[in-house]
């Protein structure tokens, strides 16, 4: 599945969530001095940049998938120290464990609803330890994996709740809900974010919103959290601000990005969204007119990727049209902007990206042959690896900058 319809398909999970306990604390986000400002130029975006004077090496690996064991679709790629995992949500529903060399290690698979079992997969993430986390929200449940992918232990969510996405931060967890129509208040206050200790118990909440927008079509990010060293980051669509997460739970500014012309405001629910509720709430979906709302401003929609050295993060011009940039953390500006990336040395198309090395200044992808082959330029070395458009086999993508 392609990056933009994994954005589409998470507007249609259906699930129920109840109310959970009492709040504690609430909104704590901070400005940080430290900061940094990264200006973003949407005035005029090349259809296609050659990026290959920053490309260190191009990586295309084969996962070698067994018979009855394969990928339908990928939602979510995560690396945990020697391996690559796969999390297919809809089509195979398990997640798919690989050697860094392709080599299919293991297929984590819903078995039941014993201990230590789990019906379905609702996200996965890795812990402080490095292992696997699997989140059931039919349960309620977290399955907690040994570093050979064996489940260790399980625990109750004290508080039941359904998030897009989750993330532990030092022993604690971080869920992220969107406009979710689903989970209950506190004091009152409808939230996105919600900081759990490890017991899932909400202990804060963070980027509270209006009733009235409970239940919104407004794209939301498939995975918002990431790591880089010690630090946790957050980002979401539409906000031009990237977020560290603290283990306290508090949200400080990490990066902010500055759009010319005509930036999204800063009040998105109530200056574009509240405008067209009607429209977002629609039974009937209409994403034509829904992307017309946006027309007439620039801003951040995602991913970000940050690694050691580079950024490589997704925006929209005043047409709504999507491209790319890539900033330079130790230049502190924007090396290469375009719809597309290509790399004119290997003649290839870049991918977009579902997940970064940040030690490594890699980042990763896990996409189709066919879609591969697409991208691919007669000529290139990698062109023979691909035998012709119907070619279904995955391949695990790695473009390491430098």
């Amino acid at each position: 599945m392609d990056y933009n319809s994994g954005l589409r398909s998470i507007l249609f999970i259906t699930l129920v969530c109840w109310s959970c306990g009492p709040q504690l604390e609430s909104d704590s986000r901070h400005i940080s001095k430290d900061a940094i400002v990264i200006n973003v130029d949407t005035s005029s975006i090349n259809d296609s940049t050659d990026i290959s004077a920053f490309i260190a090496d191009l990586e295309i690996i084969p996962l070698k998938e067994h018979k009855d064991d394969f990928i339908g679709e990928v939602w979510k790629v995560i690396l945990a120290r020697d391996y690559v995992i796969v999390f297919d949500r809809y089509i195979t529903k398990r997640i798919h464990v690989y050697k860094k060399n392709g080599e299919i290690f293991k297929s984590i698979v819903p078995e039941g609803d014993g201990p230590n079992q789990f019906l379905q997969i609702s996200d996965c993430w890795i812990n402080e330890r490095g292992n696997l986390e699997v989140y059931d929200f039919q349960l309620n449940r977290v399955i907690v994996f040994d570093h050979n992918f064996q489940p260790k232990r399980s625990f109750k969510g004290r508080n039941h709740l359904f998030f897009n996405s989750v993330q532990n931060i030092g022993g604690k967890y971080v869920g992220f809900g969107g406009y979710n129509d689903y989970n209950g208040s506190f004091r009152g206050k409808y939230y996105k974010v919600a900081v759990m200790d490890t017991n899932f118990k909400v202990q804060k909440t963070v980027f509270h919103f209006d009733k009235k927008l409970r239940g919104a079509i407004i794209s939301t990010p498939i995975n918002p959290f990431g790591k880089i060293e010690e630090k946790t980051i957050f980002y979401q669509d539409y906000d031009q601000n990237i977020y560290n997460v603290n283990t306290s739970g508090d949200f400080d500014l990490r990066y902010r990005l500055n759009y010319t012309p005509n930036p999204i405001p800063e009040d998105f629910d109530g200056q574009v969204v509240t405008k067209h509720l009607s429209l977002f709430k629609s039974a009937q979906i209409d994403f034509e007119n829904i992307d017309k709302i946006y027309k007439g401003y620039s801003g951040f929609r995602g991913p970000w990727f940050e690694a050691n050295d580079f950024v490589v993060f997704n925006s929209f011009d005043v047409s709504y049209n999507r491209f790319s940039s890539i900033y330079d953390k130790k230049g502190k500006k924007i090396i290469a902007q375009g719809r597309f990336l290509f790399d004119n040395k290997n003649k290839f198309t870049i991918p977009y990206f579902h997940t970064v090395d940040p030690q490594n200044n890699s980042f990763i992808a896990v996409i189709e042959g066919y879609i591969i082959f697409n991208h691919i330029k007669k000529g290139s070395t990698y062109f023979d690896q691909f035998e012709d458009w119907e070619d279904e086999n995955f391949y695990l993508i790695k473009v390491t900058l430098n």
